[in-house]
């Protein structure tokens, strides 16, 4: 978890220095702010920077797995180094080298964010801010989704032919898209809360009711309170247990030809997110498809 902690930092602060040498200002730090003054040349280059970090990310990728090969692990581990890292004691230039490599991935996300906000004002917008956030928003999880539906493809298809290093690609590439969606919802929540913040203390009623205690930053942060009571209940219900389903899903296919027994031992760690009755059937799913592929190949 420090890992990606680090790398959200590390590739925030790579962003803001970009940003900073094109425009001249650290304006885009500010959610609240819409930039003004954007050139098409300067969209363009923060673009750039956007493709560059891409293929930064899969080429570190490519350097990261065959130093993971020379480092004596294994294709399902170089492939899920995350969570073998999470059960294994990582040399720290290897834990570097993957900070470095998923700071480039953040480093792209955070562009295309500002990209997408730039080009928008860049085309004349002049609505609200918060119509803007939303704008965006929209747009990247519209692309998002469908390069990631793209890419899925892809990497199923790399899968059935037995490379590692394409596939570790894409989905690196398919969380960095998830990043992007991230981020620009992120933004468009937290102007929206701010606007509406800033209505309700500027109503005569509201004030008089509250005894001017309550502030506009007072009440941005019981708003926020209020949206995560109302979002986490439903994302335990609903998100977390389908990620904990394709974790699952991805140990039974990437371990292939592993006994049963290996698979559900990998997988006992998610006991206790998942209620004993998800566990265990999941855990029956993956050893009756392990089973079969067993004796598919003997059958071949």
């Amino acid at each position: 978890m420090e890992n990606e902690a680090m790398a959200m930092c590390m590739g925030y602060l790579i962003v803001q220095a970009l940003a900073f040498a094109i425009r001249g200002s650290h304006a885009s730090t500010h959610a609240d702010l819409a930039p003004s003054d954007v050139t098409q040349a300067q969209t363009n280059a923060i673009l750039a920077c956007a493709a560059f970090s891409g293929f930064a990310t899969v080429a570190g990728i490519y350097v990261v797995t065959w130093i993971m090969k020379r480092r004596g692990l294994t294709a399902v581990d170089t492939l899920n180094f995350e969570s073998y890292a999470t059960d294994h004691v990582v040399p720290f230039d290897l834990r570097l080298l993957m900070i470095l490599q998923n700071s480039l991935g953040v480093a792209m996300a955070w562009c295309m964010l500002l990209w997408a906000e730039w080009q928008l004002y860049t085309f004349g917008f002049d609505g609200p801010r918060s119509a803007a956030c939303m704008l965006v928003g929209l747009c990247l999880t519209l692309l998002a989704f469908v390069a990631i539906f793209v890419l899925e493809w892809v990497a199923h298809s790399i899968h059935t032919s037995g490379a590692v290093d394409p596939e570790k690609v894409v989905r690196s590439l398919t969380l960095t898209l998830g990043i992007v969606i991230g981020f620009a919802w992120e933004r468009s929540f937290h102007v929206g809360l701010h606007d509406i913040a800033r209505a309700l203390t500027g109503l005569i009623s509201f004030s008089e009711l509250s005894g001017g205690l309550v502030t506009e930053g007072v009440l941005t942060h019981l708003l926020a309170i209020g949206l995560i009571l109302i979002v986490t209940p439903a994302w335990a219900l609903y998100v977390f247990p389908m990620v904990e389903v394709a974790k699952l899903e991805g140990f039974a296919k990437y371990y292939g030809a592993a006994s049963p027994s290996d698979v559900s031992g990998r997988v006992m760690s998610s006991r206790e997110k998942l209620s004993s009755r998800h566990h265990n059937e999941l855990v029956k799913q993956i050893t009756r498809g392990i089973s079969l592929e067993e004796r598919e190949g003997d059958v071949i």
